[in-house]
């Protein structure tokens, strides 16, 4: 088949045409082309055009972390409980703001220091088995330890600790139980109340039946021994006139006895007194009680100016009369000893008393009975107000502390009793202050009785 020139040729002439219509558009379009280049991104552009996101991102992650840490420091500083980080030796080496509060110092004052130097010395040696079996075996039973005075004296935490660091440190957490402390000493002591008072009714039920019985017998006894003296006794110097007023002296000392036992029994009435000046009353009893205390046994008084109380004189002589006696009975085997009295005013700040078991607050008359005898030993103290007790094999009836409570306390007063076994012991009778008579006006008083 035959081709056709003039075809052919106008082909290619319209394709060299269309050639160089390209041809000069692509010669107009170059400098254009130049310009774009210059403004296309250059690598690292586009590297940094793709970071730049990526660091903001990174950025807004650390400002969120940090915030988190913040977040959480403060969680650790100020958690209601005490959070410490120890070695294997007991030393600490971070502690929050509420664990350096407990301990009285701030966290940077613990760091380095042993934390049972903040223990008291009793739940020192505690402490360092509730360590050792911590890193030993893991053990994570509690541990209760009561904290330094130079801390919070007289709180009391529970302290639980988990091993970390593959052993070499553990987390401490301690938390404050003072108040469950609290409570249950509150709870102990209503207890040791009831029982008291339990204890108290019936031996007074006793007492009161024993009185009422005995009281007869006696006023039948008495009545014909009086009758007796009267019709058959005339004679003083005979010796039925002696028998029977012995007969009438024994009698007349068990009415007394009676009379202490109602006091047990609470079933006489504290009479009316006007107000007595302790001061004085002392100063005419001390002298007539010196006369029982043995010869080498010092007595020496310190009274001072005082406000009065509401007692009657013959019970006020009865209570010391007793307590004076338990002071000489503490040193019944020592070749010499000494009894201090002292007459002041005091406030006593947090105390109960020893007998009643009564929180006590206001303004007393203080009557301090201390001796340089043998102590009271710490398990008999609770014991030494109950009717009937007494630690003496020979004459004792175990009445006199006890009708001391009840006098006392028929007065609206109190007790106190300190003792340092080997080294004597401390009464305290506390009777509320009322005010002294205008006419009564007596100096502070030293004396030394024997």
């Amino acid at each position: 088949m035959k081709s056709n020139p003039i075809r052919k040729g106008k082909h290619r002439k319209r394709g060299s045409g269309a050639s160089s219509g390209s041809t000069e558009q692509d010669a107009g379009a170059a400098p254009r082309s130049h310009e774009e280049m210059h403004q296309r991104p250059t690598e690292p552009q586009i590297q940094q055009n793709e970071l730049e996101p990526r660091n903001q991102t990174l950025a807004n992650a650390c400002r969120e972390a940090e915030a988190n840490l913040r977040h959480y420091a403060d969680l650790y500083d100020f958690a209601l409980i005490g959070c410490f980080t120890l070695d294997r030796q007991g030393t600490i080496r971070q502690a929050n703001i509420t664990g350096a509060e407990m301990l009285g110092r701030n966290p940077a004052e613990l760091l380095q220091r042993r934390f049972d130097a903040c223990l008291r010395e009793e739940s020192r040696p505690g402490f360092e088995a509730f360590l050792a079996r911590a890193f030993e075996n893991g053990s994570r039973e509690p541990y209760e330890a009561a904290l330094a005075p130079d801390g919070h004296g007289g709180r009391h935490v529970r302290l639980e600790a988990r091993i970390d660091d593959g052993g070499a440190t553990c987390r401490l957490v301690a938390v404050d139980i003072s108040g469950c402390k609290r409570l249950e000493e509150e709870r102990e002591y209503l207890q040791r109340q009831l029982q008291q008072a339990r204890k108290r009714q019936a031996l007074g039920l006793l007492a009161r039946a024993l009185t009422h019985e005995f009281n007869n017998i006696l006023g039948t006894v008495l009545g014909y021994t009086d009758l007796a003296l009267e019709r058959y006794a005339r004679d003083p110097a005979s010796k039925l006139s002696e028998y029977l007023r012995e007969v009438r002296t024994a009698g007349q000392r068990a009415r007394v006895l009676v009379d202490q036992l109602r006091i047990l029994s609470h079933d006489s009435l504290a009479p009316v007194c006007p107000p007595l000046a302790p001061h004085k009353a002392l100063a005419d009893l001390l002298p007539l009680l010196a006369s029982d205390i043995p010869s080498h046994i010092e007595l020496h008084t310190h009274l001072e100016a005082t406000a009065a109380i509401l007692i009657d004189t013959a019970d006020l002589r009865q209570v010391l009369a007793h307590v004076l006696e338990n002071a000489r009975q503490a040193m019944d085997a020592t070749l010499s000893g000494r009894i201090h009295v002292e007459l002041r005013m005091m406030v006593p700040e947090g105390s109960y008393c020893n007998s009643c078991h009564r929180f006590m607050e206001g303004n007393f008359v203080a009557i301090e009975v201390r001796d340089s005898g043998a102590g009271i030993a710490e398990e008999i103290l609770p014991r030494i107000f109950d009717p009937f007790f007494t630690t003496r094999q020979i004459n004792g009836a175990g009445i006199g502390l006890p009708l001391v409570h009840g006098i006392m306390h028929q007065a609206g007063g109190h007790i106190l009793v300190e003792s340092w076994p080997g080294n004597g012991a401390r009464f305290r009778l506390l009777f509320p202050a009322v005010p002294l008579p205008a006419e009564i006006g007596i100096p502070a008083d030293d004396r030394h009785l024997r």
